[in-house]
Parts: C-alpha cells; structure tokens; sequence
C-alpha cells in the first residue's frame, strides 16, 4: 500500500503551482485580450492626434489662402484705380480729335494744333524690372506721354473754363507753357498757347488681367 505522506503534496508546493498557474493565466490573458486592446487604444489615440493635426493645418492653410485672397482683390482694386488716371491708345486718340469741338464748346477758337515727338517714361518700378535676373520679362507695360501744342484765341473766362474743362477728366491731364496775352483783339479777346500732356498706358486692358 503505497506511502501516503510520499504521495501528498507539500503545502509549498500547491501554492507554487496555484501561482504558477494563476501567472500563466494572467500572461496569456494579457497576451490574447489586454495587449491587442491597448494597442487599438493606442492605435485610435495617434489616429485622432492626426486628425486634429490635419483638421488644425487645414484650418490655417484656408486662413492664409483667404487671406492672399483678400490681399489680391485689394492689390487688383489699387490697379484699377491707377489705370483710371490713364488714357489706353484709343481714349487718347478720341481726345486729341476732340480737342478743336472741346474748344469751340468752350468759345476758344483754335489757331494751331500740333503733336510733339511722344516721350516714354520710366519708373523706379521699370527699372527694377529692366535689372531682374529673368531681363526685364515680366514689364507690365510701358508708359508714353503724348504732347500736343494748342495755340488759340478766346475770352480771358473762357480760357480758364477750357483749363478746368481739362482738369474734370478722369485721366491725368497736365498744362505746361501757358501763355496768355492780351492783344488787341475784338470783343476782349487773348491768345493763348499751352503745351497739353496726357499720359497713356500701353496694353492697358490686359494689366488687370496678370497673374499678381
């Protein structure tokens, strides 16, 4: 009859292999169901750190998209306001041809009217452009002075409407070399000379049109 003190166990030992066993459960259950949950966790986590990331840069990146955009309007509105200081070859054309009826409106009777040699001019901004790396490709357009010489004769008054009848144009329009004489005219007449400057933008109707 076999020994049962040889066959029962030590206290020592069923806590050892209780422990042991209670181990081994623990890992694999850590093992089979908490590692794969903490790393979905994890995984979820860095996911929604980068959304947020992308959502935030989205965010700034429209800001400054409206921002250029709003800063390109303005810079287009500035364009149009300076073009509207300019005459285009055919407004120039039309009001060198309408300067003898303008005059006439004006009770001045025109005596000589003749064109100057036309000046280009340069700009500081002309000159930048001219002294670029890529040779000057990138010019908007150049800017001419057409200069024609008026001699008339008319009532002192009605000079001085003809003058501010200029001066109510949109485009600039300057008056260099005025004379006024009195001679001995009918009904209190003068003559009058002048040099009258207007200044034209060439392609002038594609300038808004640029990439800015």
């Amino acid at each position: 009859m076999p020994n049962k003190k040889a066959i029962k166990a030590c206290p020592t030992s069923t806590v050892l292999i209780a422990g042991s066993i209670i181990g081994i459960i623990t890992l694999v259950t850590y093992t089979w169901i908490v590692a794969p949950q903490t790393s979905h966790l994890y995984a979820a986590q860095q996911y929604k750190n980068m959304v947020l990331n992308a959502g935030q840069k989205s965010e700034i990146i429209k800001e400054q998209i409206e921002a250029k955009t709003l800063e390109v309007a303005s810079l287009r509105q500035k364009i149009t306001e300076v073009q509207d200081n300019f005459f285009d070859d055919r407004t120039a054309r039309e009001f060198i041809l309408d300067l003898e009826p303008i005059s006439l409106q004006n009770y001045c009777n025109i005596n000589s009217l003749s064109e100057l040699k036309p000046r280009k001019i340069t700009t500081n901004s002309e000159k930048d452009v001219k002294e670029s790396p890529d040779g000057g490709n990138n010019r908007i357009s150049d800017i001419i002075s057409r200069r024609i010489s008026i001699g008339l004769t008319g009532q002192y008054e009605n000079i001085i409407k003809l003058l501010k009848k200029f001066n109510s144009y949109s485009q600039r329009i300057s008056v260099s070399n005025l004379s006024i004489k009195s001679e001995n005219l009918r009904n209190h007449e003068r003559l009058c000379d002048m040099i009258v400057t207007i200044y034209i933008i060439k392609n002038k109707e594609t300038i808004s049109d640029e990439k800015i």
